[in-house]
């Protein structure tokens, strides 16, 4: 008995371990961005099988491997976007949209103003609370690797 529930433990940690992992591989797109809430939890991913194939143009540096987040933009209308965290193992940029996928606006770039040495940092104001925005992680030259991205709601400091 003990070593079939041994197996069958063993059997859901992996299927579970898989499930996490792919989560990060599907959203190499816009329209297949990963919804992130604005608790300032960390979502975490890689982008080692990202491509910059639909991922438009960012201000601040080349796309080369982006990865889709999106989020609804709290009553505020100020967030916090960051990959400032020790499990983000590689030299990270984001770039901030609003519109729809196939006619974004860019709002934001970011390259190096994150806490921690080569993490990104986007502080926005004045979204539109309850409008859906769009961010792209990418790699600095190519960079591939762990990442953990946070959005986290400002409160008016009104």
């Amino acid at each position: 008995m003990k070593l079939y529930l041994q197996r069958i433990f063993i059997l859901l940690f992996c299927s579970a371990s898989i499930n996490l992992f792919s989560q990060s591989l599907g959203n190499n797109t816009c329209a297949t961005a990963v919804t992130v809430p604005t608790t300032g939890v960390c979502v975490t991913g890689n982008n080692n099988t990202a491509t910059s194939t639909g991922d438009g143009t960012a201000s601040c540096f080349t796309v080369e491997n982006g990865v889709w987040f999106k989020f609804v933009a709290p009553a505020s209308g100020i967030v916090d976007i960051t990959t400032s965290d020790v499990s983000t193992n590689f030299d990270t940029q984001l770039t901030l949209y609003s519109g729809t996928c196939g006619s974004l606006i860019e709002l934001d770039c970011d390259d190096q103003s994150g806490t921690l040495p080569n993490s990104a940092l986007i502080h926005a104001e004045c979204l539109t609370p309850g409008q859906t925005y769009y961010v792209m992680l990418d790699g600095y030259a190519g960079d591939i690797g762990t990442f953990c991205i946070k959005i986290t709601t400002v409160s008016n400091p009104i």
